[in-house]
């Protein structure tokens, strides 16, 4: 279908047909296209979400690839060059793309219809052919397919229904040559679909052309068979085979010339499996029995050897323009192949192809005879390599157009003549004459074929666009003007060579010669597309530099080359200049900005730039908007992204499921359930369903918020709903479950979904297996091991790693040591993570001796420690006070090319803060800044804290304001320091002063800050305190209930103090000790002794038994009193339960009992303190010291119990 009827088709009125299955990366429909002329069309429509990113990058990588491979042979044809964006039914963002609509369907469905699913012999020699075909144009555009299987081959019948038509189709997995693809690693080691991927993928997962013709040998084998490559063969037994380089067997029924073309295509050494040309020459594709054979007599049919070739390559460019079924056999060789050679450089002339010919002959005599094979290679299959390879005596080679890409040639470069007479100067020379003639008769279209045809062959005389470029200026250089837009408009639009245009556009420059503006546009928008960013900017540069005035379009691509270098300070100042230049910036433009600002959350800047599209008229999209609340609620603001969201109502901006999903992620981050729940509730009402994305950010918010019976709710909501979980989304919810505690609810839902068809996974398995670890189920745990090892899957380092960190977190090194060992005996070897987390085991048990052997140990198995080993080491030590020793690891990782982040260091400055050393810590930090470590805010927060604990507040302000300088923002951690600071030094007003200012920066108080503030105003009065209270936002604890209690109680206010008991009963905030203690002082200040009794007894029944504090608190209150003999009788009562009595106390009691004139009383106080060793009563000691004493007594009480 022409391109030009794309835009109609699109116009047209679209009919759901059927649903025709699911590709690697999205789901197939056939749609049926009614255009307003009332004709119509089938077409194969390949969708995925715009929310899942894997899939939308294979659709686009995929569109990529097919716009490159369009025209060519036995490639799937696709109707557009760039995606189709829209809506589903559901209202969910899509992505199409249109393909040709296959009527017998994929490979594997087009065999049901033959008995046992066995092709017929001739049939599969003709879909070989055509596969190779195709392949030997995706591997000579720097593609490998990597995912070559029957399902991903479709059949077309032709036209007079007795033959049928095969194409390569699904490029989703498609990798440039030597890329290695982002989902291979080495626990899972596979390119494409397992069964037909080669031995070699599981080394390093590069992408190799061989790797298609493992999968090739794969295709012909099944479709001989009926059955697919290593049929009941598990996936660990296939790892283990392919390790030791076994390939599917071969069974007798497949015929002995199809036999050796699948050994070859299963050689264990990739290389010599050759290349998809030169396995279209073997004889399972070119049977004797079709070549036409010349046998000519040495001396008297020279002559007639000629006339038939001549005839021949007249035939066929008369008739077919392709030869390859035909190939020619020349027996009795003449002794110099100079006609042979005339001869063959006509054939290059009319069919651009690339050949390797080695001619072997001896001196002509009577009896020598010789053989040579001699094929063809169409146009559309320029990229062929041909041999002759039958040798007699003496043999040489004459090699007769460019380099050729067999290894066999290349490790004998001696047989190989540089020169000859046909790829000499005389080629240029007449490739040059063609295009000058061409040119001057303006014939320019032909000359396009004929400069598309030279950059595409590999056999071309030329090594680089800009070597043409220069040879051609050299020979017509009143036409290098022309030849330059020509050929750059080549490279650009048909031949897709953007590194070459970008090369041949400066040497253009140097030339003085500037390019036309659709020229440039083009160049620079593909050079977008391929990700030479740095390129981009570079050739706009140089545009800038001349007197041509760049379009928007040009200024638009050169921002986004420098916002994807993450570079947005070059963004700015190309769009500075833009504006300067009196150049308007579009929508997209601003749109590019914005998003490169969000990203490095510079959002007040983002937001500059907002208010700048609004001043200049220009309307945001919901791409603008979808940006802003996605930046906001990565800087952890989603109060603005509330705004914006406002906005776009204002606006009447429809907002998508991105919208709703990225409020509802921000939401749930900043632990605003209730906000998030009221935004899923809106976004049902306007229509949107959750899909599987919708799902996952609910399962992964609830989780992290700590509400795994929430995410239990939406699970089941779900499931009402129909929604089918694939192994992530399953895998985030028992996430949540196992990190609850809930096990047993995950394994119930897992059971749920294996019976609904879900096939666990590796993650699945780890989660569950961590889950149980959690808990410290370890026979659980190892028994997912086992079940693991049922289903054919081979745990992993991650499986063993969750035992071993249960161990080392309960001190078990011992057992943590025979799991490594289990492990090892299964044959997974310990990686960096599990020495990682031996070596924090250890550490926190002070076993320092054993974390060094553990590093040794590491280096000697040649799994050599990073940064966070040397990490988890340091930490340890600085936790341990082994400061000198944690130093001294740190030179060491240096000394072994190991540089330590700024976590390494921020470690370092904590230990010396936590010991009072602030210059070693400030040492630290200069350090970090030669190097060049940028110091973040945990460095300064824990300068910081440092500061503030050994009361030097003044410094700790001053890095307050260093923190603002550097650009950073403050943060609750920052404040709370400097609030525990002051509240040390007593400083009310100053706590309360930074608690404001907290509140008007938009940060919130966590519950440690109201835990400083509270203790604190206490001693300000119960306003103070109250307001405070008032003002939370979260939901108090216990540590906020008692602080408050204890005020209320402080100050006598008993009413509110057991109405806030009341409360706390009311919700569930289990009271304690000190809650009672509180209320016990509060009694005895207001002077209710007899109360102390009923409290005490409730406590008891609380199951709280009354320990020496308590009493303290009531004897020391019935002395305040001056109930001397009352505090007495408590006072026996602790003795009688082996309780101790405060000294200080027991001095008053003493004093207040002599003052009574209870002297034997006294005297039994004095001689049970005498024999705690307590020092000797002066009983007769002036009351005053005494009251002094409780004085100092009751400020230390306040301290240590409340």
């Amino acid at each position: 279908m022409e391109q030009s009827s794309v835009v109609a088709k699109m116009q047209s009125n679209e009919e759901f047909v059927k649903f025709l299955g699911k590709g690697a990366y999205g789901s197939v429909d056939l749609i049926k296209y009614t255009k307003t002329d009332g004709s119509s069309f089938l077409a194969a429509v390949k969708t995925s979400y715009a929310e899942i990113l894997e899939d939308y990058n294979a659709l686009k990588r995929e569109i990529q690839i097919l716009s490159e491979l369009k025209g060519y042979p036995n490639i799937v044809i696709c109707y557009e060059d760039d995606l189709e964006e829209g809506f589903n039914d559901h209202g969910h963002q899509v992505y199409k793309l249109l393909l040709e609509y296959a009527n017998e369907g994929s490979l594997r469905s087009f065999m049901e219809n033959y008995t046992d699913k066995k092709l017929p012999d001739p049939m599969i020699r003709d879909f070989t052919r055509m596969i190779l075909e195709g392949l030997v144009s995706i591997h000579s555009h720097g593609y490998v397919h990597c995912d070559l299987k029957s399902d991903n081959l479709l059949i077309f019948s032709r036209k007079d229904a007795s033959s049928y038509e095969l194409k390569i189709s699904d490029f989703g997995n498609c990798r440039e040559v030597g890329e290695v693809p982002d989902h291979w690693e080495i626990d899972f080691p596979f390119v494409g679909t397992p069964i037909y991927m080669p031995p070699e993928s599981l080394i390093d997962g590069a992408a190799k052309k061989t790797l298609d013709l493992w999968s090739l040998g794969c295709l012909v084998l099944e479709m001989y068979t009926g059955e697919k490559p290593w049929a009941g063969v598990g996936i660990v037994d296939l790892v283990n085979f392919l390790s030791d380089g076994e390939a599917p067997d071969i069974p007798e029924c497949v015929p002995c010339d199809a036999r050796e073309f699948i050994e070859t295509c299963f050689a264990r050494e990739h290389e010599k499996r050759g290349n998809a040309s030169e396995l279209m020459l073997h004889p399972f594709l070119c049977p004797e029995e079709k070549t036409e054979k010349i046998v000519v007599a040495v001396a008297k049919e020279k002559k007639t050897l000629l006339v038939k070739l001549k005839l021949r390559i007249k035939r066929a460019s008369k008739i077919t323009m392709d030869i390859r079924e035909k190939p020619l056999k020349l027996k009795m060789f003449p002794s110099k192949p100079t006609q042979l050679k005339k001869l063959l450089s006509k054939l290059l002339r009319f069919y651009y192809v690339k050949i390797w010919v080695s001619f072997n002959f001896a001196e002509f005599s009577g009896s020598s005879t010789m053989v040579t094979r001699l094929r063809l290679v169409s146009r559309s299959s320029r990229y062929a390599t041909v041999k002759f390879t039958e040798s007699f005596s003496a043999s040489c080679s004459c090699r007769l157009f460019s380099a050729s890409t067999d290894p066999e040639s290349e490790s004998q470069p001696a047989q190989a003549p540089p020169t000859n007479p046909v790829t000499g100067d005389e080629e240029r020379h007449e490739k040059l004459r063609n295009l000058r003639v061409l040119l001057q008769q303006n014939r320019i279209e032909t000359a396009r074929g004929v400069l598309y045809s030279l950059l595409r062959s590999d056999s071309a005389p030329f090594t680089s666009p800009k070597e043409l470029f220069s040879a051609f200026s050299l020979s017509s250089p009143s036409l290098k003007h022309d030849f330059s837009y020509l050929l750059l408009s080549v490279l650009l639009n048909e031949s897709k060579m953007i590194s070459e245009a970008a090369d041949l556009f400066f040497a253009l420059r140097n030339e003085g010669i500037f390019p036309s503006s659709d020229s440039l546009t083009l160049l620079l928008d593909h050079l977008v597309k391929t990700k030479q960013f740095r390129v981009t900017i570079n050739v706009f540069l140089n545009i800038l530099e001349s007197d041509f005035r760049p379009s928007k379009f040009m200024y638009g691509k050169a921002i986004q080359a420098a916002v994807k270098l993450s570079d947005v300070g070059k963004g700015l100042e190309l769009f500075n200049r833009m504006k300067h230049d009196r150049i308007s910036p579009t929508v997209f433009i601003y749109n590019v900005l914005i998003d490169g600002l969000c990203k490095v959350r510079q959002m007040k800047d983002a937001e500059q730039l907002f208010d700048e599209m609004l001043a200049r008229r220009l309307l945001p999209s919901l791409i603008t908007y979808n940006t802003l609340i996605d930046g906001y609620c990565k800087d952890g603001n989603p109060e603005k992204s509330f705004k914006v969201r406002e906005r776009m109502k204002a606006d009447n901006i429809e907002p998508s499921l991105i919208t709703f999903n990225t409020l509802l992620k921000g939401l749930f981050k900043a632990g605003m359930v209730e906000d998030a729940e009221n935004v899923l509730t809106e976004m049902k009402d306007q229509g949107f369903v959750p899909d599987a994305f919708t799902f996952s950010i609910l399962f992964d918010g609830y989780s992290s918020n700590d509400k795994a019976d929430a995410a239990l709710g939406v699970y089941e909501t779900a499931v009402d709903s129909g929604l089918k979980m694939n192994a992530y989304t399953c895998s985030i919810l028992l996430n949540a479950l196992c990190k609850e505690g809930q096990i047993e609810k995950a394994e119930e839902i897992l059971g749920r979904e294996m019976a609904k068809g879900l096939v666990p996974n590796e993650v699945l398995y780890n989660t569950m297996i961590d889950g149980y670890s959690r808990k410290g189920d370890l026979v659980g745990a190892r028994m997912k091991i086992d079940a693991m090892e049922k289903q054919g899957m081979k745990p992993d380092h991650l499986a063993y790693n969750c035992l071993i960190r249960t161990f080392c977190e309960l001190g078990d090194m011992e057992n943590a040591e025979q799991e490594v060992n289990k492990m090892k005996l299964k044959g997974v070897s310990p990686s960096v993570e599990t020495y990682n987390i031996l070596i924090g085991g250890y550490g926190r048990k002070y076993e320092f001796d054993k974390c060094f052997d553990l590093l040794k140990e590491m280096e000697d198995n040649g799994t050599m420690p990073n940064v966070v080993s040397y990490g988890t080491l340091i930490n340890c030590l600085c936790k341990g006070s082994k400061l000198l020793e944690a130093q001294i690891v740190k030179r060491d990782m240096e000394d072994r090319g190991v540089s330590p982040n700024v976590r390494i260091y921020n470690m370092l400055i904590d230990g010396c803060c936590s010991k009072g050393k602030i210059e070693d810590a400030f040492r630290f930090s200069e350090e970090m800044f030669k190097k060049g470590i940028e110091l973040n805010l945990v460095t300064y927060n824990t300068l910081i804290d440092g500061l503030s604990m050994n009361g030097k507040l003044a410094e700790a302000e001053d890095m307050l304001l260093e923190i603002s300088r550097k650009g950073l923002k403050p943060d609750v951690f920052t404040y709370n320091s400097l609030i525990s600071g002051y509240r040390f030094a007593g400083n009310v007003q100053r706590c309360i002063a930074l608690y404001e200012e907290m509140k008007t920066s938009g940060i919130k108080p966590t519950l440690k800050t109201y835990h400083l503030l509270i203790s604190l105003c206490t001693k300000e009065g119960i306003e103070l305190t109250k307001k405070i209270f008032g003002e939370m936002s979260l939901q108090p604890d216990l540590l906020v209930y008692n602080g408050v209690l204890h005020c209320y109680a402080v100050h006598g206010d008993m009413d509110k103090a057991f109405n806030l008991q009341k409360q706390m009963i009311e919700k569930s905030i289990g009271l304690d000790k000190t809650t009672y203690n509180s209320l016990i002082l509060g009694q005895l200040k207001v002077g209710k002794l007899c109360e102390v009794r009923s409290l005490i007894d409730e406590m008891k029944a609380r199951e709280m038994e009354p320990e020496a504090d308590t009493y303290d608190i009531i004897v020391k209150g019935h002395c305040e009193m001056k109930d001397y003999m009352g505090a007495y009788v408590w006072y026996r009562e602790m003795q009688e339960k082996g309780l101790l009595l405060d000294v200080c106390i027991g001095d008053e009691l003493v004093s207040g009992l002599k003052e009574e004139w209870r002297s034997k009383e006294a005297e039994n106080v004095i001689s049970e303190m005498n024999g705690r060793k307590l020092g000797d009563v002066i009983v007769d000691e002036d009351l005053s010291a005494t009251e002094r004493s409780f004085e100092n007594q009751e400020c230390v009480l306040q301290d240590k119990y409340f």
